[in-house]
């Protein structure tokens, strides 16, 4: 049996067809989109994808040279999404045209110039997956909370997993503008958690 070869181009085209529940990130204004069966010549740069079986993976476009940043900017994604780094996969990108231009460092600026970037990227995908849990519960939004991968319906105590909702939370409308957490209420930025 030869061994069968497949480009990187072909690759991406497949694992994101048959793998990605939900899958958001920027466009190159810094507006978040959400997509589904990626196309990787899209321009926009995927960072979140939470697939059916609960696998989240956060997509780091900044390199890693000591600074910490394979910690800190997913965990600007991950602040907002209501997880842990301990439940997500963290890949680091590799200079792939479909990232875009942020995949460098420099100058001390990982953070500084992606925090409200990947904070939007990971409350957007909260906004869209509580939107997704009321309308399976047929109840107000505003009733539902995310926590630690799951959305939860406070009156009645439901609960849904990522993975159960992101095939529905990814047919739904981006927020363009979604609300951020007040830092009084970070788990994980500012607070030494991980």
């Amino acid at each position: 049996m030869q061994p069968t070869s497949i480009n990187r181009r072909k690759f991406l085209q497949l694992s994101g067809i048959t793998g990605t529940g939900l899958l958001l990130g920027l466009s190159n204004n810094g507006i978040a989109r959400g997509f589904e069966n990626v196309d990787p010549s899209y321009s926009f740069t995927p960072f979140i994808n939470i697939e059916k079986n609960g696998q989240i993976t956060i997509f780091n476009p900044r390199p890693e040279m000591g600074q910490g940043t394979m910690q800190s900017v997913p965990s600007l994604i991950a602040e907002e999404l209501e997880v842990s780094l301990d439940q997500v996969v963290v890949k680091l990108t590799d200079g792939q045209k479909i990232f875009g231009p942020s995949q460098w460092a420099g100058g001390s600026f990982s953070v500084r110039g992606s925090y409200n970037d990947m904070r939007k990227v990971g409350a957007s995908a909260k906004e869209m997956l509580l939107k997704a849990g009321a309308d399976v519960w047929n109840v107000p939004v505003t009733e539902c909370y995310a926590d630690q991968g799951k959305i939860l319906h406070r009156p009645t105590g439901k609960s849904a997993g990522y993975g159960e909702l992101a095939e529905k939370a990814s047919k739904l409308d981006v927020p363009k503008e979604p609300k951020l957490k007040d830092p009084k209420d970070f788990k994980l930025i500012l607070t030494g958690v991980t």
